[in-house]
């Protein structure tokens, strides 16, 4: 293993550690950097700054309902089903701009619930079912709306579209 000096690691920072394998230059994420690339001068961290952090969290959250098994919320839930995950995931990629936003829950309508409430007290969740994706928004306390779409991309530009309101 060969540790970043400092000049690229912007003093310690970023404790991003390289190894070498047969030539090549290689992240312990596994992405493997060509070897006159590693040898550019540049801070390291820069290469990070765009990831989002609040996605890689959901995602680590959708990917534990793997986990889950049959009664995992004492009331006979079953498990959470592999093509509901993948669904669900998809949809976290489309709206990744409001990750930041966002929750996520198993339920145990055999469907996952990805929400957002905003300060003004806007709140819009959708249920993501193996065969639908149903919007439910509430602008305020007194009235709310409710769609239904088949397709991730329609779902998701609703979502979005809600959210920007």
């Amino acid at each position: 293993m060969i540790e970043l000096p400092p000049e690229l690691d912007q003093k310690n920072k970023n404790p991003i550690v390289w190894s070498e394998s047969l030539g090549d230059h290689k992240t312990d994420y596994g992405v493997k950097i060509a070897p006159e690339f590693h040898k550019t001068s540049f801070a390291i961290s820069d290469l990070y700054k765009d990831f989002n952090m609040p996605y890689f969290e959901l995602k680590s959250k959708l990917d534990s309902f793997r986990e889950l098994q049959k009664n995992w919320n004492g009331n006979d839930a079953e498990r959470i089903q592999e093509n509901l995950i993948v669904k669900a995931d998809n949809f976290l990629t489309s709206t990744l701009k409001i990750s930041q936003s966002l929750s996520i829950f198993p339920t145990a309508r055999d469907s996952i619930q990805i929400e957002f409430e905003k300060t003004n007290g806007e709140y819009c969740e959708v249920e993501i079912f193996s065969n639908s994706f149903e919007i439910y928004y509430e602008k305020d306390h007194h009235s709310s709306e409710s769609y239904c779409y088949n397709d991730l991309i329609t779902a998701s530009d609703k979502f979005l579209e809600l959210y920007d309101s």
